[in-house]
């Protein structure tokens, strides 16, 4: 059964680029494209959005690739000892917030 899953799902990959199984667990699938475009993004960006300062814009980046490397991060508690589990997620939930606030804005 597992062989003529993976067949069917190579099939896919191959037919229309991605398989059933990127939709299993989506948003890692989402963070696992987006992680390294955003970090490009950042590097070649030459303008901010209105009503926002240069460094704002920068400071609000970096808390959206923080939460998607937290969200990929295997060890993700762990390698953060001395905060708690809930101020964690707060900040991870403020970075997926602020992507959806200027996802229109991600542009250069």
């Amino acid at each position: 059964m597992k062989i003529k899953r993976a067949i069917k799902h190579l099939w896919q990959k191959i037919y229309r680029g991605w398989s059933d199984e990127d939709t299993w667990d989506l948003q890692y699938t989402i963070a696992k494209f987006a992680l390294p475009r955003l970090k490009r993004h950042k590097q070649l960006i030459n303008g901010y959005p209105a009503g926002l300062t240069e460094q704002e814009w920068y400071e609000i980046l970096d808390k959206i690739i923080w939460s998607f490397e937290f969200l990929l991060s295997d060890e993700n508690i762990e390698i953060y000892p001395t905060r708690s589990i809930k101020e964690l997620f707060e900040k991870e939930d403020e970075g997926f917030r602020l992507f959806g606030e200027y996802y229109c804005d991600l542009w250069w």
